[in-house]
């Protein structure tokens, strides 16, 4: 049940050619109720705040430099309050060097903390102690796209990507991530050429590549092939290849048992 909700947001310019706005909000939900009347112990709030600054200082070049924070706590059906925090800070770039060709290069930081309390567990005649685990997690993020017109019937989008993370954990009695300092690299790079075969029909041709310490070198490749029959009607097929990198809780998460 909702107990409480506030949100507020200003905006603005700074100058002519620059502008912000700043917002927060707040929310409060009260616990769950079981059948039986019993309370769920699952209360839970969250406040979180923010900014944006947007300029363009010419035609050609435009500027974004925005943040949140956030921080809460959630009550456990198992016992205790889980508390959550965290922030991040971007900034983008972008250039237009002509009406067929543009780019973009973005930043990214961001910081999570979770404290999540794991109950005692009796297994036979042993019985494991109950404890904390906590995780705080860092990402750095580098994303760069260009996009291009070759010839008339090119429409042409490549980028490259770099990702780094940096993850500490204090482990519980109960659960435990192994190991509990790790870092990871995620390189990633992928093209896609959008060719006009008619001025109705259109084929789409790429891949995306990457490289994460899990599995390696992963190839996404992708076909689609997009006819509009009307301006308000369009068909469209397409094969593609994703794939799923396995997360820290797959490969690293050990309980005892």
């Amino acid at each position: 049940q909702l107990q409480d909700f506030a949100g507020v947001r200003y905006g603005g310019t700074i100058t002519s050619n620059v502008y912000y706005r700043v917002y927060g909000k707040y929310f409060d939900q009260d616990n769950e109720v079981f059948g039986n009347g019993k309370d769920a112990s699952d209360s839970w709030n969250m406040g979180r705040g923010g900014f944006r600054i947007d300029a363009e200082p010419s035609v050609q070049n435009k500027f974004t430099l925005q943040g949140d924070y956030y921080a809460g706590h959630e009550g456990l059906t198992t016992g205790g309050r889980a508390n959550v925090s965290g922030g991040n800070a971007l900034g983008r770039w972008s250039h237009t060097f002509s009406e067929s060709s543009d780019m973009s290069l973005q930043m990214y930081y961001d910081h999570t903390h979770l404290a999540d309390p794991v109950p005692a567990n009796a297994i036979g005649p042993f019985t494991i102690p109950a404890g904390t685990l906590k995780d705080d997690l860092d990402t750095y993020d580098l994303d760069f796209q260009h996009h291009f017109l070759l010839a008339s019937w090119n429409n042409i989008v490549w980028g490259l990507g770099y990702r780094f993370t940096h993850e500490v954990d204090q482990n519980a009695p109960g659960i435990a991530f192994l190991p509990s300092t790790l870092d990871h690299n995620l390189f990633s790079g992928f093209v896609q050429d959008e060719i006009t075969l008619r001025d109705n029909l259109f084929f789409t041709l790429g891949t995306k590549i990457e490289h994460n310490d899990y599995t390696g070198v992963e190839v996404e490749p992708s076909a689609r092939l997009q006819w509009n029959l009307t301006p308000k009607q369009m068909l469209w097929a397409a094969v593609s290849r994703a794939v799923r990198t396995p997360s820290r809780i797959d490969h690293d998460l050990v309980e005892s048992t």
